[in-house]
């Protein structure tokens, strides 16, 4: 394909870097706490931040907590219910 990966100088790799950690923090935050997410959630402004955030990419860091937050669970399954199948 002939695809060209070279993101240029050390500078502007680092300032990729401090992109991701970033976005990171913001996340970590954000799924701190039951409470803090769903208080984001439920506010229209912090609602379309998460949804920018979400397109430019969640750190692969915190996918298995960003993904079952997103999606939710209506059912409340729990890793007990699977225990009992």
């Amino acid at each position: 394909l002939g695809l060209n990966f070279n993101f240029g100088t050390k500078g502007e790799i680092d300032i990729l870097r401090k992109h991701v950690a970033k976005r990171k923090e913001y996340w970590d935050r954000l799924l701190s706490s039951d409470s803090a997410w769903a208080s984001a959630r439920d506010n229209k402004r912090q609602n379309s931040l998460i949804k920018e955030l979400c397109y430019l990419g969640i750190p692969s860091n915190v996918r298995g907590k960003a993904w079952p937050a997103l999606l939710g669970n209506k059912l409340r399954i729990t890793a007990d219910l699977f225990q009992l199948l």
